[in-house]
């Protein structure tokens, strides 16, 4: 099944896109979706991916099922890097 991956802030700097498709096998969660966009970007994005914050169709999953929150076809993965600064 297709779902939709948004990058934003230094992430959509370093990887250069906005968004992206990614097919994932049915009854995959977000922690499968963030595996195989490490295995196509490359390792160095898991230590980026690892304190992002994840939104599945604009909800944050952590008020989901975190990582076990499971996909279905269509939606839309939102990936915000932490923000420094104050």
């Amino acid at each position: 099944m297709k779902v939709k991956v948004e990058y934003y802030a230094t992430l959509r700097e370093k990887l250069g896109v906005k968004d992206e498709e990614a097919e994932v096998d049915e009854r995959a969660c977000v922690e499968d979706l963030l595996k195989l966009l490490v295995s196509r970007r490359g390792e160095a994005l898991a230590e980026d991916l690892t304190e992002c914050r994840v939104l599945v169709n604009g909800k944050d999953i952590e008020g989901l099922e975190g990582n076990k929150t499971v996909l279905k076809e269509g939606d839309t993965i939102s990936l915000f890097p932490p923000v420094a600064g104050g």
